[in-house]
């Protein structure tokens, strides 16, 4: 999507390494963001399933999850 290339080249232009569909405990999220010794961030773009978040909520460790479900919001996980 649109705004999934707009967050992609953010990350890349500061350096990061993008992975498209990285693997989570449960499912896949769309972007994975990782630099050097930074905290692993995984980004999900429009809709994503409840059951899946809170599955990854309380599996994942050291890890931000950032859900953008459109342009004018954020909401941040840091677990």
């Amino acid at each position: 999507s649109k705004k999934m290339a707009e967050i992609e080249a953010h990350f890349q232009q500061l350096g990061f390494k993008i992975a498209r569909e990285p693997n989570l405990h449960w499912g896949r999220a769309d972007l994975g963001i990782t630099k050097n010794s930074t905290i692993p961030l995984f980004v999900e773009v429009g809709t994503t399933s409840i059951f899946k978040l809170l599955i990854n909520l309380k599996s994942l460790k050291n890890t931000k999850i950032l859900l953008v479900p459109n342009d004018s919001k954020l909401i941040e996980f840091e677990i």
